[in-house]
């Protein structure tokens, strides 16, 4: 969500999990998309996203992705 609207909404099927690739991928997603509807949001210095409630493998993959 931006404060204005839904950026991105996507939803795993029921037997699948989180895997550092999957989350790389809505990452990337939802970056395009904001390059498109938020362009300034893209233009900062770091990360504008919370990732809440990750395995750590998960979460260190993201944080790599994000910087």
């Amino acid at each position: 969500w931006s404060t204005s609207h839904l950026i991105h909404d996507s939803s795993l099927r029921p037997s699948a999990t989180v895997t550092p690739w999957s989350c790389s991928k809505e990452w990337n997603i939802v970056q395009q998309k904001l390059k498109v509807q938020q362009p300034t949001l893209v233009k900062r210095n770091g990360p504008i996203l919370l990732h809440d409630n990750a395995r750590p493998e998960v979460a260190s993959t993201t944080v790599q992705k994000l910087y």
